[in-house]
């Protein structure tokens, strides 16, 4: 690249990171001020911008974790390049490049934390060790080296510095604040049942401890400790939150559960107003309860354009096997079969029919529908087969309380 009429510039020598190199005989700022190319004012010059960016192939472990209020839109790539003055009297650029001798200066290290709070370092100048420290002092080849990830739970300043042939990097400093403990998983989660439904509590994170309630009281410390699954019998609201000692407790998520008794037929529960998927019914206050006797959109009054449905049933199982379940609608239903997700036809769509299998054992088993109306066309079909049957609607006669 030349700057000027010397026939004097720099040379950029490029490793194995793929860049993009723009080079205008412009200042930022000039070209900042100008409205029009005819004001720009040409320098002898050259200024200069090399950046590299992931492709969504390639190295994607070396990338930089950033943040959106960061502002950057773009994962950079850590990279490494030298910048040597070269004059067109040293002769060829290749030839001059290749016999030069000089040692690599190591490139900064990258320090990531996780969310399960593992510090990982990284340097991509290969060969290169890295030390650090995790008290804000500055770190130097008697520091700790870095040999495998380590767990930081706690605040802390870590500086980091990479070395290789006894020349050492820029320092890498990250001040990182106390680790908040991830979220548990309640599975299954909001959930109607008829007599008894097992809730399974999980933590991402491992050793830590999940404290909870069952009166909708926020969990602390000193709440019931999860051991094993929770058998809940009646209607309630559980709240879970994780405590792990070096950090902050979790935030606390909650689940309802109804118990529900059908009875013959199918119980409807009408909600108005403009859903975009099937909601949380646990929630939302039903403007109106009745009964119906089918999975029928017809069974039901005065049916306005912008509505969710939750039809809870009970179908009687005459024969142990596989059967399977569909649910064609226009828009978005869920079918549930004894508090499994059978049926996702979810969304906002035309009419359209899935299924799903699910093996039952003989006797009584609860079903519910969960079917929401964006606008337009409505329909709603329910339908299944099993051993000794062929695919067919679900009729009244199937349909039967304990």
């Amino acid at each position: 690249l030349f700057s000027n009429d010397k026939n004097r510039g720099v040379m950029f020598v490029s490793r194995t990171e793929p860049f993009a190199m723009n080079a205008l005989h412009y200042s930022q700022k000039n070209l900042e001020a100008t409205k029009h190319t005819n004001e720009l004012k040409r320098d002898d010059e050259v200024y200069f911008t090399l950046s590299a960016f992931e492709r969504g192939v390639g190295g994607t472990d070396e990338a930089i974790k950033l943040y959106p209020e960061d502002g950057v839109g773009k994962n950079p790539l850590l990279f490494s390049y030298i910048i040597r003055p070269y004059n067109l009297s040293d002769g060829e650029a290749s030839d001059y490049a290749r016999e030069s001798d000089f040692y690599v200066v190591s490139a900064p290290p990258l320090i990531l934390r996780d969310d399960l709070g593992h510090i990982t370092m990284k340097s991509v100048t290969q060969g290169a060790e890295i030390y650090y420290t995790t008290d804000g002092s500055e770190p130097t080849e008697k520091s700790i080296k870095y040999t495998e990830q380590f767990e930081q739970y706690e605040s802390a300043t870590i500086k980091a510095v990479s070395v290789i042939h006894g020349k050492m990097s820029p320092v890498t400093t990250v001040n990182l604040e106390q680790l908040q403990s991830l979220i548990p998983k309640i599975i299954p989660i909001n959930r109607y049942f008829s007599d008894t439904i097992k809730v399974t509590l999980q933590s991402p994170m491992p050793d830590a401890e999940l404290r909870y309630t069952l009166d909708g009281t926020e969990p602390n410390a000193s709440s019931a400790l999860y051991s094993k699954p929770l058998l809940i019998e009646k209607t309630l609201t559980l709240k879970v939150k994780a405590f792990k000692d070096g950090c902050i407790p979790s935030n606390v998520i909650t689940s309802k559960y109804e118990s529900v008794k059908p009875g013959k037929g199918i119980e409807s529960r009408f909600y108005k107003g403009k859903f975009n998927s099937t909601p949380n019914y646990l929630i939302l206050t039903p403007d109106k309860i009745s009964k119906i006797d089918r999975f029928q959109l017809e069974d039901i009054n005065s049916v306005p354009t912008h509505y969710a449905l939750l039809l809870i049933g009970s179908v009687k199982v005459s024969k142990a096997g596989e059967y399977v379940f569909y649910c064609g609608s226009n828009d978005g239903t869920k079918l549930y079969v004894d508090n499994t997700l059978v049926v996702d036809n979810d969304g906002g769509h035309g009419y359209q029919e899935k299924y799903g299998k699910i093996n039952l054992n003989k006797g009584v088993h609860k079903i519910e529908v969960r079917y929401f109306q964006l606008g337009g066309g409505q329909e709603l079909k329910v339908s299944w087969k099993g051993p000794g049957f062929e695919k067919r609607e679900i009729t009244k006669e199937d349909l039967s309380g304990k």
